[in-house]
């Protein structure tokens, strides 16, 4: 899809490695991480987990405790300060703009599922769209913003994506001066960890191969392109924002052939050849390996020379952070633009959901770099 002429101008993030985005970013790139045996569930008591705690990423302090709900809400109140900090709006400036907010969509969790012993219930995806609705009312009067400027999506990896087409879209129509886009998740909630250890997602004592849960919140602000209020200043451009889709993520299917995520990192190339670089979404799932490796040789098909591009994971220092590795990886590339430590060319992030959504967005450096 054609890409409007919007830039990114802010960032905050909240993570384990602390509740700054330019701190984290540093420690990440660095190869720090504050991997630790998480302390939600009673492991022994469960046997899925083979009775050892299972390790994570968490943030400190400031998410302990909460579960659901409530850890969303501090995980946005925590980034939305990061973000005002370095990036403060005017109050009148506030009333022009808007926000999207990506959360989980439950996709795992409905796996538990029991519509026979559960009968009187919804599917857990269900439960959790009508409780985190209220985020939005909330969230908008901590940010100034105008409530009825403000939505929210459900999605995993990819959807980070369809949040930052649904934002730019209404700048570019001039629906809006300027919009935050924020995605929050935690990938260790009680009953995602229990789905993911089932699905042998996860991470565990009897399962070497699978992720390391993290959790995770942060916003961009976008802006339209060359006309930022506050003297603020591009951090990077949407240069290409391309999405797919393929069928669900399914343990008694093969992988995924890579063809939807290769066709929208296709579709998200710089028009003219040249350097580049991958932000991936890799997070140790056997399956996601598999597929990347299907998209390299279609990508490089395309474009000669793209396999050999340098390739940063983020979740080797932040953990699978469900609905927020879209933005956390977006953070992890502007602050490389922003300490000139970048590889060569645009960022490419290549982002894929378990629910079958794939998504590939190009950033692509501030002009003057």
């Amino acid at each position: 899809m054609s890409t409007p002429p919007v830039a990114i101008t802010g960032i905050g993030l909240v993570s384990a490695l602390g509740l700054d985005a330019v701190i984290a970013c540093t420690a990440a790139r660095a190869g720090l991480n504050r991997l630790r045996a998480l302390d939600v569930l009673q492991w022994s008591a469960a046997e899925v987990f083979g009775g050892e705690p299972v390790a994570g990423h968490a943030v400190p302090l400031v998410a302990s405790g909460f579960v659901g709900f409530a850890k969303t809400l501090a995980l946005a109140h925590h980034a939305l300060a990061d973000l005002f900090a370095r990036t403060p709006l005017a109050g009148a400036e506030a009333a022009h703009f808007g926000m999207v907010l990506l959360v989980s969509d439950g996709f795992l969790e409905d796996r538990l599922h029991d519509p026979e012993a559960e009968e009187d219930l919804p599917p857990p995806s269900q439960r959790w769209r009508a409780e985190a609705a209220r985020l939005v009312p909330l969230l908008a009067r901590l940010a100034g913003l105008p409530p009825a400027r403000c939505r929210i999506v459900h999605g995993h990896h990819a959807e980070f994506a369809e949040a930052l087409a649904l934002g730019a879209e209404a700048i570019t129509r001039k629906r809006l001066q300027g919009c935050l886009v924020g995605a929050l998740d935690c990938a260790f909630e009680p009953q995602r960890l229990i789905a993911a250890a089932e699905a042998e997602l996860l991470k565990t004592a009897g399962n070497p191969v699978g992720h390391l849960p993290g959790e995770a919140g942060g916003f961009v602000l976008l802006e339209a392109a060359g006309r930022s209020g506050g003297g603020r200043k591009a951090l990077a451009r949407l240069g290409g924002l391309e999405r797919r889709r393929t069928r669900a993520w399914d343990p008694e299917a093969a992988a995924p052939d890579g063809s939807e995520l290769a066709a929208a990192l296709i579709g998200a190339l710089p028009p003219a050849p040249g350097p580049g670089w991958f932000v991936g979404d890799l997070n140790g799932e056997a399956a996601r390996a598999q597929e990347w490796g299907e998209v390299l040789v279609r990508v490089q098909l395309a474009r000669a020379g793209a396999a050999d591009w340098p390739l940063e994971l983020p979740a080797l220092a932040f953990g699978e952070t469900g609905a927020a590795a879209g933005v956390v990886g977006t953070a992890f590339a502007l602050h490389q633009f922003a300490r000139r430590c970048a590889p060569p060319g645009s960022a490419l992030l290549a982002l894929a959901s378990d629910n079958g959504a794939r998504a590939a967005l190009r950033l692509d450096p501030p002009a003057g770099d």
